[in-house]
């Protein structure tokens, strides 16, 4: 496929020439004039109430950015990794934990939960979008009891807005190719539709063997993907009535192929997935009575997901039902007094099971274990949330320059009782270069560890869960932190942002894999126990953006994270006359969190002609180093590991618009900085030395692309 993409890219690049041309004779149309200084890709909101990050289309189109896990290379507030080196699967982290703790919603409805996590996140093509708004600590109550450390907005194209014909095509350097469009129409007056379709093929031919395999390991370095993705958008906007209902629904078949290409072989490694995801979501609003901004919202989500997967000689197959119902009504007290009440309702199953017919036990560990520990393993979890909720928000802005949001959720779940779910946000302007933002709350999250350790299949480790013997799914935790935004007046009547910011997340339960307590074990476990210390995670960040010159923009930032987590200690017990001895969990202690980089640092340069004809764009990343698994040492009281180095990233592009299109090109990784081995014991897959889950840079080297953007038709 990749020969005939490139010669379409070509014969359209002479097209635009010809177009370019005729459009020099041509006046420009006004809706076509854009205010440089509203084109950062990357802003920090100074109006909003609790701390909100914005990456608006600009932002999405300074890097191809082809999947949502892509499009956060620009934001020190998130960190990409990926699950595991065989099937090159990306997700992120915030506040230095995973994605997992993180409230992911698409304009407000909750989405990317239960088993869409562990490849959901290369499902929305990032043309898709209009802009991502990052939030970071507690925010509203009026979405449900998760969002343990913040929460991340997708705002998709909307139906009724921009030009009805959109068309972005992509290929790259490792064999990776995109098409995505979006074409819009308006049937009335008042009704409104959107046709979005994606497909990913990604071409392995024979003849490009050393480019699927760079560092020889036998195994493909990234994935063999077959992706299509349809999603149909309604809307109905009755103004006159005050009703608008918004309708949309989503289909995604995914299928990866990945392991070792030596097909010959009587065993090869292989490793498979196979993702079906069907979405069904309507949001109304109607306007009651003639107050104004009184009125009531209603949600309606339906999800379906069927996940079936191998790694080797592990299976794992699950399947995910869900509903989610939100009744929300807003109205005010007066001028200064606005409150939300409303009900809620989520229904989520989610099945479970995971197979491990093949998986070698260590040298050392062949002696008497645990009962728990099996090495065929025959593994169902099927958590099942039934949640009734109730909220109340209030927010009062009677004080001038300061704003005081205070809301309450009671949630009811099965088998769990009364959640409370208490937040706060206070905002406090005392002058015009100065934004002061704290925010507390609490957070909880009901854990599927076999999915969302899926990572851990592309290694010859164990797994234990102990959760499922001992302690609740159910993970609780506080966040607390602050933000402060200064404007900084520099040369020109220009100004400079600069934002800096502290979190703390202190967990009164937490599931976590520990790696470190037994060689070829993951052992998952939860920590709420009497005489358990609480893991904790701490964040510090600074944002600086400013204009240098007419044109010339620049955006840095540094993030640093410190992590601890409770494990226990393992202790081997004598086993007195029967001369066996015995492996137990003694103490607990706390390390840092393995594979999560301590800092990372930033620095994003633009360069923008007149009219953003031309743009060029340079970013630079600086990942701090990461604790690797390792193993207790009793005599040092303290886990023995290895660190990963810190690593440079370099990403860079340039970008030619036209009146109607844009095309660009760039690079990824232009350092042609990877991990080295990452695959540990490849050329024995199915010995317990195997371990390809050790992930903490890229696999691959760099990655040149191209592509282009079409806009047709007039604005709607």
């Amino acid at each position: 496929m990749t020969r005939p993409l490139i010669l379409t890219i070509a014969a359209l690049l002479a097209a635009m020439v010809v177009r370019a041309q005729e459009d020099s004779t041509r006046q420009v149309n006004l809706q076509e004039v854009t205010v440089t200084s509203a084109q950062q890709g990357m802003l920090q909101n100074r109006s909003s109430l609790g701390q909100l990050e914005t990456i608006n289309r600009a932002g999405l189109t300074k890097m191809a950015c082809c999947t949502l896990s892509a499009s956060f290379e620009n934001s020190a507030t998130t960190q990409t990794s990926y699950s595991d080196a065989v099937t090159g699967t990306r997700q992120i982290q915030m506040l230095g934990l995973s994605g997992l703790y993180t409230q992911t919603m698409a304009e407000n409805i909750p989405t990317l939960r239960g088993l869409a996590y562990a490849f959901g996140w290369d499902y929305t093509p990032a043309s898709w979008l209009d802009g991502i708004s990052i939030s970071k600590g507690a925010g509203t109550v009026v979405n449900g009891y998760e969002g343990i450390t913040g929460q991340i907005n997708l705002d998709f194209r909307k139906p009724n807005e921009g030009r009805p014909v959109y068309i972005d095509l992509y290929t790259d350097s490792h064999l990776h190719n995109e098409l995505n469009t979006v074409l819009k129409h308006q049937f009335s007056p008042r009704l409104f539709g959107a046709l979005f379709l994606h497909t990913t093929q990604t071409a392995m031919p024979d003849r490009w063997r050393k480019q699927m395999d760079g560092n020889g390991d036998g195994f493909m370095d990234m994935p063999k993907v077959h992706n299509y993705n349809i999603y149909n958008r309604w809307l109905y906007a009755d103004e006159d009535h005050g009703v608008q209902s918004r309708l949309d629904v989503r289909f995604v078949f995914d299928q990866r192929k990945a392991g070792q290409m030596e097909h010959h072989m009587a065993t090869p490694y292989t490793v498979g997935t196979r993702n079906l995801n069907f979405q069904a979501s309507n949001k109304t609003g109607i306007t009651i009575g003639s107050r104004p901004g009184q009125s009531l919202g209603i949600i309606n989500s339906v999800t379906l997901h069927g996940l079936r997967t191998h790694y080797g000689w592990k299976t794992l197959d699950a399947d995910q039902k869900t509903y989610y119902g939100n009744l929300i009504f807003n109205s005010d007290l007066g001028e200064h007094h606005t409150y939300q009440v409303g009900a809620s309702y989520l229904f989520d199953l989610t099945s479970t099971y995971y197979v491990d017919m093949g998986t070698t036990i260590p040298e050392d560990l062949q002696q008497p274990m645990p009962a728990i520990f099996t090495y065929h393993q025959k593994l169902r979890f099927a958590p099942k949330v039934s949640a009734y909720g109730g909220f109340a928000e209030y927010t009062n802005t009677a004080v001038k320059n300061l704003t005081l949001q205070a809301g309450l959720r009671a949630d009811y779940l099965l088998h769990e009782g009364w959640l409370l779910t208490p937040r706060l946000n206070v905002k406090y302007t005392p002058a015009d270069w100065l934004v002061a933002r704290v925010s507390a709350g609490r957070g909880y999250r009901m854990a599927n560890p076999l999915v969302e350790n899926i990572g851990l299949m592309a290694s010859a480790r164990i797994l234990s869960p102990q959760f499922l013997y001992d302690g609740s799914a159910l993970e609780r935790a506080w966040n607390i932190g602050g933000n402060l935004i200064f404007t900084i007046p520099i040369w020109n009547q220009q100004e400079a942002t600069l934002s800096v910011d502290y979190y703390h997340v202190r967990f009164q339960n937490r599931l976590h894999a520990d790696l470190d307590a037994f060689p070829g074990i993951a052992y998952i476990a939860s920590s709420d126990h009497d005489g358990a210390p609480q893991s904790t995670t701490d964040t510090w960040q600074a944002d600086l953006s400013m204009p240098l010159a007419k044109g010339l923009t620049l955006y840095a930032a540094w993030r640093y994270t410190l992590q601890n987590v409770v494990q226990q200690k393992t202790a081997t017990v004598p086993g007195g006359s029967s001369g066996a001895d015995k492996i137990l969990m003694s103490e607990y202690y706390k390390t840092s969190l393995p594979l999560t980089p301590s800092y990372k640092a930033l620095l994003n340069v633009e360069y923008a002609t007149a009219m953003r004809r031309w743009i060029f764009d340079g970013t630079l990343q600086l990942n701090g180093r990461t604790r690797l698994p390792g193993q207790y040492d009793y005599q040092q009281n303290s886990v023995v590991a290895e660190h990963s180095p810190a690593y440079a990233l370099l990403f860079a592009q340039v970008t030619r618009r036209f009146r109607d299109f844009e095309f660009y090109v760039g690079g990824e990784n232009l350092l042609s900085y990877r991990q080295q081995n990452p695959i540990i014991g490849w050329d024995e897959p199915f010995s317990s030395r195997f371990d390809a889950s050790q992930v903490w840079a890229p696999i691959t080297g760099r990655k040149l692309y191209a592509g282009i953007r079409i806009n047709l038709g007039d604005y709607m």
